[in-house]
């Protein structure tokens, strides 16, 4: 492992890392009855039919006329894992900013920014019309892009990725540990994820001793080297 430097930025991946549901494009697609055509389009972009942006546009238009209100109702079904309060408080106590990067939706990440004191959450955007959902999606963060997002925001912030400490759960996330100071993987979802790792979470609560233990000025002594 190299040697890291004191932490000055925490980057997150907010669903399947902060939250316990990793797809919340998923929840709205059952909670609105639409998850059979959503199976379909989802099916179209991995066999590689159709583009990334072409698979946000048909989603979004499963949405259309759906009001604010009504999406905000799934995020009762979006809880947060149990010790991500604790753990955002840990770099909030030692004022430590936090940015998120998320191919979620702005809609579920502003209300955790605004409670948790984000810096920012880089979301995808749902555009409304006095309260209803127009159908279309502006897309800031795609799955491959989470990397350059990072390096543009380090740049901006004047922060050097040896003082990030980076947290992820899925093949998207991986150039964010890759980069980062210090990275853990909080339930990850393959071997790669793992791999791109200084530490791995995989029980909650996910505020784990070794992290809310971790010195401000961390160098080497935490866990197992990266490959």
């Amino acid at each position: 492992m190299s040697s890291r430097g004191r932490i000055k930025l925490a980057v997150f991946d907010v669903d399947g890392t902060l939250r316990r549901a990793r797809e919340p494009w998923k929840i709205i697609h059952r909670r609105f009855g639409v998850h059979e055509e959503a199976a379909h389009h989802c099916e179209m972009y991995k066999s590689g039919r159709i583009n990334y942006a072409q698979w946000v546009k048909l989603d979004g238009s499963l949405w259309a006329g759906r009001t604010i209100q009504e999406f905000m109702a799934c995020l009762k079904s979006h809880p947060l894992r149990h010790g991500a309060k604790e753990l955002l408080g840990w770099f909030h106590k030692r004022k430590i900013p936090c940015l998120g990067i998320s191919t979620g939706l702005s809609h579920f990440n502003d209300p955790l920014a605004r409670e948790f004191g984000f810096k920012e959450i880089v979301s995808n955007e749902l555009i409304f019309n006095e309260g209803v959902f127009t159908g279309r999606i502006r897309i800031n963060v795609q799955e491959d892009q989470k990397g350059r997002i990072l390096s543009e925001k380090l740049k901006a912030y004047g922060v050097d990725p040896k003082s990030v400490a980076a947290f992820g759960d899925s093949s998207a996330d991986i150039p964010l540990l890759r980069m980062a100071g210090l990275a853990v993987a909080v339930f990850p979802t393959n071997a790669r994820v793992r791999a791109a790792a200084d530490m791995v979470i995989e029980a909650e609560p996910i505020n784990a001793f070794q992290i809310l233990n971790l010195p401000i000025n961390p160098r080497a002594a935490l866990c197992r080297p990266r490959p």
